[in-house]
């Protein structure tokens, strides 16, 4: 029993670290995307346009890190209120908001 528990507990941390480390790479690509975004607008003619840049990349890739983030923190909220509580209204409510706040 004390070894599934301590499986569990590594589980929970093992999630959690993930999660946060996905959460630090999004924003530090967020910053990375700010230093390398395109300063100036050229002009063709009628048309404006912005020249390609590597910030569209990296704001790509930081958009992909917070959503993965989101996914696995969104599903590891609401299994661990269902374990915790499975028949409590209160979690259902919370599982439904949370599921709409994307």
């Amino acid at each position: 029993m004390e070894k599934q528990h301590q499986t569990r507990i590594i589980s929970h941390v093992l999630i959690i670290i993930i999660i946060i480390f996905l959460s630090f790479a999004s924003f530090a690509l967020c910053i990375i995307c700010e230093f390398k975004k395109s300063k100036e607008i050229r002009v063709d003619g009628k048309l404006c346009y912005l020249p390609q840049s590597r910030a569209f990349a990296y704001g790509i890739a930081a958009l992909i890190c917070s959503f993965i983030a989101q996914v696995i923190g969104t599903g590891f909220f609401i299994l661990c209120r269902r374990s915790a509580d499975f028949k409590s209204s209160k979690s259902s409510f919370a599982s439904i908001i949370l599921c709409l706040s994307w």
